[in-house]
């Protein structure tokens, strides 16, 4: 503090820079978007609120408790967005974040945002009572600034006004929005009667494209869990080529695509078999069939097929084990269902996923195994293991594999999932060729919600791959 008092000049002169000081601290947060990913604006209106309470109504406290409160709401939705959720999905699921093991760096940055807390109180103390000496100049000061970044936003094309959302190109970002805007939005969503709305894509996925009208052969569609596109197509078409021997030696022939993704894992579902943009709760209470909206698993299942659904996390998240079969699976698997069958297996958890599923492979085999018989079969298998943040340190055994990673310009973490998953693929080929199944289509989710901004943009934020494998 004393050194606070030190660099402030008397006058119009040291109100003003006091007024920005505060301004900037208020805003401290946002600022942080600079250096790390965050799907929001760099700054929030909102945040004036607290400014004007303490230089109009010299009311420091009351300010720091406003502070505190949008500080919640943009926490909530920055952090829901940063995993594709939206505030509600984020908070209807937020029972399972404590499922989560917590790592010391993670309970050194809450130590940290406490800190940052108590000293962001005690300049508002401090510097309120140097700011009443001229509180117009103070608040003109403020007005200013706020006038010049909404300009500022204008003139970047990212404010809602221009209705020109187009990118700063230092930080990917808008300049400034409001945060209640979201809010309201969610919540028009929410007592809407519209709420649950989905539209129709005007193109086939791909799922749809390969295997609508291939009735001949046992089908799987895998979902592999936060596999993005890698934006160099040189970088891509190497990391490629270890699955690319793979795929040849075991007799499938293969095509490479790229599909859009609009939102999250659920999305990329209801995408990729029913040809629809929206959410998941519009057939918690209904079924396909009955809106009118066929998905794949209503089409195979007048193709006599058997059609079941596998996933290595818990039915109850994003209620799977209730929209899944409304969408025509025949049979649904979770995280229950194996270890119900498995009581003295030991280690089928992934223990560093986020999430404690069982193991992606374990889960393969058991789908596998499930699948078994005379009969043609639909079956859907999504992931989990690679879910970000990811904390394990793949130590491949595939030297080639290794090479084509160790030296991307992505950090460990980034690394190692990319590692992991080309791992995985590995693994569900050489399975696959043993099996009954003759069309397969592997594809991600959606972009990698990685907070770093390199590895963020070593993928593409509008497209993930797929691979489509076929043997006759």
């Amino acid at each position: 503090m004393k050194l606070i008092n030190k660099i402030f000049l008397r006058g119009s002169a040291g109100i003003v820079i006091q007024s920005l000081l505060l301004f900037l601290t208020i805003n401290i947060l946002s600022l942080l978007g600079l250096f790390i990913y965050m799907p929001r604006a760099i700054f929030y209106f909102e945040y004036a609120l607290v400014l004007f309470l303490i230089i109009y109504f010299n009311k420091p406290k009351l300010a720091y408790v406003v502070f505190v409160i949008i500080l919640l709401l943009d926490f909530f939705d920055a952090f829901s967005s940063v995993y594709l959720f939206n505030v509600f999905e984020f908070l209807r699921n937020f029972k399972y974040l404590f499922l989560y093991k917590i790592s010391f760096f993670q309970i050194l940055m809450v130590l940290v945002f406490i800190l940052a807390l108590i000293i962001i109180y005690k300049l508002i103390i401090k510097l309120n009572d140097s700011i009443q000496v001229n509180k117009k100049v103070a608040l003109k000061t403020m007005l200013l600034v706020y006038a010049i970044i909404f300009v500022l936003d204008l003139l970047n094309g990212s404010n809602k006004i221009t209705d020109n959302h187009s990118s700063w190109k230092i930080t990917n970002k808008n300049i400034a929005s409001f945060i209640t805007k979201n809010y309201i939005y969610y919540f028009e969503q929410l007592f809407s009667i519209n709420a649950n709305k989905v539209t129709k894509y005007s193109e086939p996925s791909p799922v749809f494209k390969y295997l609508k009208n291939d009735n001949t052969n046992s089908e799987m569609v895998i979902i592999v869990e936060s596999w993005g596109l890698i934006n160099d197509s040189l970088i891509r078409n190497q990391v490629r080529q270890f699955i690319n021997q793979k795929i040849v030696e075991k007799g499938f022939t293969f095509n490479w695509g790229m599909t859009s993704f609009s939102g999250s894992t659920t999305s990329a579902a209801l995408k990729q078999f029913l040809n629809l943009k929206g959410y998941y709760n519009y057939f918690l209470n209904k079924t396909s069939l009955s809106t009118g909206d066929s998905s794949l698993f209503d089409i195979k299942n007048t193709q006599g097929y058997h059609t079941a659904g596998f996933h290595s996390y818990t039915g109850k998240m994003f209620a799977r084990s209730t929209w899944w079969p409304n969408i025509g699976m025949q049979n649904v698997y979770f995280r229950e269902n194996y270890l119900a069958e498995h009581l003295n297996e030991p280690n089928s958890i992934q223990e560093e996923s986020p999430f404690p599923a069982i193991k992606d492979e374990l889960m393969f085999d058991y789908l596998l195994n499930k699948t078994r018989g005379p009969q043609k079969e639909f079956a859907y298998f999504l992931t989990v293991n690679s879910h970000l943040p990811f904390r394990y340190k793949t130590a491949t055994i595939y030297p080639t594999l290794t090479n084509q990673i160790n030296n991307l310009q992505i950090s460990d973490e980034a690394k190692s999932q990319l590692m992991f998953i080309y791992e995985q693929l590995y693994y569900y080929i050489d399975k696959l060729a043993k099996s009954k199944f003759k069309r397969i289509i592997i594809m991600g989710d959606h972009v990698p919600p990685y907070i770093n901004i390199n590895d963020r943009h070593f993928y593409n934020d509008q497209n993930v791959p797929y691979l489509y494998l076929r043997k006759d």
